[in-house]
């Protein structure tokens, strides 16, 4: 189904058929669930890689917010990267 949805979305635009072929579809009804479902599982890979890193984080659907405080601690550049 998955498959489907990512590689058989068209989308018109000034009287044009076009094909998406990256990434969710604009518009579609299941993306706000792609969305998160995607950063869910984003959010747990980081905070399990960062155990002691402190900070607020709001999101809803795919808009995130994330306050931190200041330490002598830098995060890697591959914290939100695979597992």
């Amino acid at each position: 189904m998955l498959r489907i949805i990512f590689e058989e979305t068209n989308v018109q635009f000034s009287g044009y058929i076009f094909k998406q072929i990256q990434g969710v579809p604009v518009g579609g009804n299941t993306s706000p669930d792609i969305a998160d479902l995607t950063l869910s599982v984003m959010e747990y890979r980081f905070l399990r890689k960062n155990p002691g890193f402190h900070f607020h984080l709001f999101r809803y659907i795919d808009d995130i917010l994330m306050s931190t405080v200041p330490t002598l601690r830098k995060l890697p550049a591959t914290s939100m990267g695979p597992a």
